[in-house]
């Protein structure tokens, strides 16, 4: 319902009329005074006797038309009070279907982020596996070298070319020992090597290799539980070493007296050369060197 409408409803209201007898009762009410009055108030009242129907009606119509007013202006507020909670449902409707859409957006925004997370760790684990890989090839053709010539009887080689075969054999442990440490800081985030051959067993694969093939006074152990430093051929000068000293001896052999720098490579025992500790750290040093 409209203001129109019920402006139309209201102006076809019945128009009030005076009672009948309402005339006659004010000439009844009137005193008419038998005395001698003033002409003027004479006049007045003659005046007041004709317009008396007249001006009630006046008030009558203004009084009822003073209540259609009130009643239309009550309608318009109501009206207008009806449809303010129309206009804040329609806000709220936009507003929640804005906050579905950005709900929809930062759920996408999480799944993309979770996505490259994984594609990163992904190609993280694929650096470490092409790095194990490619050390591993070189230790199998190294460990191919070494059979082929540990096949051979000693009175074949003879004594020094037999040795020297067990030293080489000896080296290429060391680097198996050095490519696992890295692999395990790699895998474990960090920037420093184990500080034990236990810590990173699951690397060297089999305690096994700890014992050099010249060290007769060690007998390797068959898994890591029942593993000694009886069944050890190999030092760790410096357990925990920092990946950020390259400089520094991490492994040596106890027999052949071979190291492994924490930069990867393998250094042959030499005489002029000796593993000395400065400084707190083991490094190689030149005999000529102060």
């Amino acid at each position: 319902m409209n203001d129109s409408t019920i402006e139309s409803m209201l102006r076809r209201a019945p128009v009030p009329c005076p009672p009948a007898a309402l005339l006659y009762r004010l000439h009844a009410d009137v005193r008419v005074s038998t005395a001698k009055t003033n002409v003027r108030e004479s006049s007045f009242l003659h005046l007041l006797q004709r317009w008396w129907p007249v001006i009630s009606c006046l008030v009558i119509g203004v009084t009822m038309a003073s209540g259609k007013f009130t009643a239309i202006a009550k309608l318009r507020h109501e009206n207008e009070s009806l449809r303010a909670p129309t206009a804040q449902i329609d806000n709220l409707r936009q507003k929640n279907a804005e906050y579905q859409q950005l709900t929809a957006t930062v759920s996408e925004v999480k799944r993309l982020e979770a996505n490259y997370s994984e594609l990163q760790a992904l190609k993280a684990d694929a650096a470490r596996l092409r790095l194990a890989i490619a050390e591993g090839e070189k230790v199998k053709a190294d460990n191919q070298r070494l059979l082929s010539e540990l096949r051979l009887p000693p009175d074949a080689l003879g004594q020094g070319l037999f040795s020297k075969a067990k030293s080489a054999r000896c080296i290429n442990t060391l680097k198996r020992i050095v490519v696992a440490a890295r692999i395990w800081a790699t895998e474990n985030n960090k920037d420093v090597f184990p500080s034990s051959f236990i810590a990173m067993k699951d690397e060297l694969s089999t305690p096994k290799i700890l014992v050099c093939s010249s060290d007769e006074g060690k007998i390797a152990a068959p898994d890591w539980e029942g593993f000694t430093e009886a069944n050890n051929s190999y030092e760790m000068l410096s357990p925990g070493v920092s990946e950020l000293e390259p400089q520094v001896v991490y492994v040596r052999c106890r027999v052949h007296g071979h190291v492994a720098m924490v930069d990867g490579s393998v250094q042959a025992s030499k005489r002029s050369v000796s593993v000395v500790q400065k400084d707190g750290q083991w490094i190689l040093l030149e005999q000529n060197e102060n």
